[in-house]
């Protein structure tokens, strides 16, 4: 019984700092993981950015041409 007690103490103890060191080394993994896979994403911003100059250049020609009508409507009723 006594040579049973240092052995499951030392397992125990294993165990233990197996444990402890698993979360982290899975983040360890999963940050170089992160950084990895969004590197390629760069283009994925620039194709936003460009989608809402092209939206907002839209609305301005909108506002452009309902000014422009509502010049000729006014031109037209004198």
């Amino acid at each position: 019984m006594r040579s049973v007690r240092p052995l499951l103490l030392v397992a125990v103890v294993a165990l233990a700092v197996l444990l402890l060191t698993v979360p982290a080394g899975a983040q360890e993994l999963s940050e170089r993981v992160a950084r990895g896979t969004l590197r390629p994403y760069w283009h994925v911003f620039i194709a936003y950015a460009v989608g809402w100059v092209l939206v907002l250049g839209w609305i301005v020609s909108i506002a452009r041409r309902i000014a422009r009508l509502e010049q000729q409507v006014a031109t037209a009723r004198e």
